[in-house]
């Protein structure tokens, strides 16, 4: 008997979503380049973004996927971004290629996910210095779309060798309601 409750007892946490990974939120499928969980960009913005990321990938770049969440749960950027990647596949895994860029807008957290294989080109300091100077400062703006275009442009941009933008350029489409997210 107490087997047949210990069983019951797992299948409902499970069916809870409280199975292995702790209660935390699964991942969303990978089901384009730009993934928006947190349905928070423009349609135009998915779909452009999706195709240059591909079109970039063709042509001999690193895979760069997107995914804009609401919330990472209970794990913190770094770990949610690396086990993201994993769980996506992103990149070869021969050559760890692969670049993910996660905007959790809840959380208020943002990270650039590299993998050892394109290190050389976009180093962990480049990265951050896209994420500080390009970014950050249009999520503040509560400029989500103008963030995640001109991130990856910024990302795919220091891969062939340009300089990481000192600003971003103006949010397209300024926010209207006076709050930020993001916020110092």
């Amino acid at each position: 008997m107490r087997r047949l409750v210990a069983a019951l007892s797992l299948v409902l946490l499970a069916s809870c979503g409280f199975g292995s990974q702790g209660g935390q939120p699964s991942f969303p499928d990978f089901t384009a380049p730009v993934v928006d969980a947190a349905d928070a960009l423009s349609p135009d913005t998915e779909s452009v973004v999706s195709q240059q990321l591909t079109q970039f990938r063709d042509a001999g770049g690193p895979q760069i996927a997107v995914a804009v969440v609401s919330s990472t749960g209970n794990r913190s950027i770094e770990d949610y971004s690396i086990d993201l990647a994993r769980q996506w596949g992103v990149g070869t895994a021969e050559r760890d290629d692969g670049v993910v860029v996660v905007v959790a807008l809840d959380d208020r957290e943002l990270r650039i996910e590299v993998g050892s294989g394109v290190e050389g080109d976009l180093t962990d300091v480049a990265a951050s210095r896209i994420v500080d100077q390009v970014m950050v400062p249009l999520l503040r703006a509560d400029a989500v779309d103008d963030a995640v275009r001109q991130g990856t442009a910024a990302v795919m941009a220091v891969w062939r060798g340009d300089a990481v933008p000192t600003q971003p350029a103006a949010p397209t489409e300024p926010a209207t309601d006076g709050t930020s997210s993001f916020a110092e």
